[in-house]
């Protein structure tokens, strides 16, 4: 157990949208202070809430930190930097459930309910019955069982999907029907209807979605990623969208952000791009998480949501 601290730490926060956090800090007084870039703030911190690549930015130029609280839920920018160090790096957890289920299932929704016959149809003043199709009884793959994870399997559940989850270990968990582990992903990407990636960033999870993978799945299938940009082989699924081994791709997240404007993937037919906006760090839910941490930080307890940096999440 670490050392309760005898001061209050100088806290910095350190965000793009830093600002938005002074109405949920501001009772903290002298002790914190608010930067949109590393070089805005040149006073030495203790503790910093910050985006992890502003955090990365300020540890390699400033007086080492006692302790980072990330905004974000991915920490890679800071791995290679606090490799050799003990600054504890905390995550947040149990926030962005709830808005990536919501676009997960706007997508899902939309598919099975073929709202694009409604679309077209109106357009063209078009009276034209169809029969809908429904989410009840299709096969949801989740690659990753995570609080992310487990939050959609909750609401498929709802839907009466079938869950199946993939996972590093395979072992059983609640609100799946069944969890695989990952050597069975080719397999169980064949029975899936729909194939949800949710799985941190990781060099086990670089190009998990491969051509062998998409060789595997199931080719009326639709692939929904809003894990990280690396964890699909962007080259593979252009490949699979085009020879129509794969019916659909909604992609949240890219290789390279922004995504270039002559990437191939804006006009693909059957690809989906939005601007990684399927979840997004909301103050007052970071600063909650932050603001216990910090009294756990105080008296030297042990922090909630701590990232193991050798496994990146």
């Amino acid at each position: 157990m670490a050392k309760p601290e005898t001061e209050s730490p100088h806290i910095l926060v350190l965000d793009e949208f830093a600002d938005d956090y002074r109405p949920y800090l501001a009772h903290l007084s002298d002790s914190v202070s608010f930067a949109s870039a590393p070089h805005a703030q040149a006073a030495g911190a203790d503790v910093l809430l910050a985006q992890p690549d502003l955090a990365a930015d300020y540890i390699r130029t400033h007086r080492p930190v006692k302790w980072i609280q990330s905004t974000w839920a991915g920490i890679k920018p800071l791995v290679a930097p606090l490799a050799h160090t003990s600054v504890p790096v905390t995550g947040i957890r149990d926030i962005f459930g709830a808005q990536i289920s919501e676009y997960i299932f706007a997508y899902l929704l939309e598919d099975a309910r073929k709202l694009a016959h409604t679309y077209d149809a109106q357009r063209n003043a078009h009276w034209r019955p169809f029969l809908p199709g429904t989410l009840s009884g299709k096969h949801l793959l989740i690659l990753g069982t995570g609080s992310i994870g487990t939050h959609v399997a909750r609401v498929a559940r709802t839907f009466a999907m079938h869950i199946t989850g993939i996972s590093r270990s395979g072992r059983p968990l609640e609100g799946f029907d069944s969890v695989a582990d990952i050597g069975a992903l080719n397999r169980e990407v064949g029975k899936a209807d729909y194939v949800v990636l949710t799985i941190p960033e990781t060099t086990e999870t670089h190009h998990i979605i491969n051509s062998t993978v998409l060789a595997a799945i199931n080719p009326d299938a639709m692939l929904i990623n809003v894990s990280r940009g690396n964890t699909i082989d962007e080259a593979a699924l252009l490949h699979a969208i085009q020879n129509k081994s794969l019916r659909k791709a909604v992609l949240d997240v890219f290789a390279r952000e922004p995504l270039p404007s002559l990437s191939p993937l804006w006009s693909a037919p059957g690809i989906v791009v939005t601007p990684h906006i399927a979840a997004v760090s909301i103050p007052q839910d970071v600063s909650r998480i932050f603001l216990s941490n910090l009294q756990k930080f105080k008296q030297g307890s042990p922090l909630d949501y701590k990232i193991d940096l050798a496994k990146g999440y």
